[in-house]
């Protein structure tokens, strides 16, 4: 029976030190994302930072942002955050991103 409740314990223990780890990284990744990015027609930007979420992104408007060089469709983009990826502007406008974690946040 003590084994139990010794194994239980560690199990509890690590349980909540993976979500602690997890949660960080969550709230990092949120501060790190920059609100809004001003491009000019044909500029490119890089971001390059670590993170261990799978993300998808989805815009408002298709055809004018590409997304690691693919068009934005209307169902969005899934990427790793751990990767660098960036936006290249294809034409003059405005798009609102929406980037959405295990499909949830």
């Amino acid at each position: 029976m003590k084994f139990i409740r010794d194994c239980g314990k560690k199990l509890l223990v690590f349980m909540a030190i993976s979500f602690f780890a997890l949660a960080l990284s969550y709230i990092r990744t949120v501060f790190v994302l920059p609100k809004e990015l001003t491009l000019l027609e044909g500029e490119e930007y890089v971001f390059n930072f670590k993170s261990p979420f799978l993300v998808r992104v989805t815009a408002d408007k298709v055809g004018v942002l590409k997304l690691n060089d693919q068009d934005m469709a209307q169902n969005g983009i899934s990427l790793r955050l751990s990767d660098s990826f960036s936006f290249k502007s294809l034409k003059t406008g405005s798009v609102i991103l929406s980037m959405k974690v295990f499909g949830l946040l």
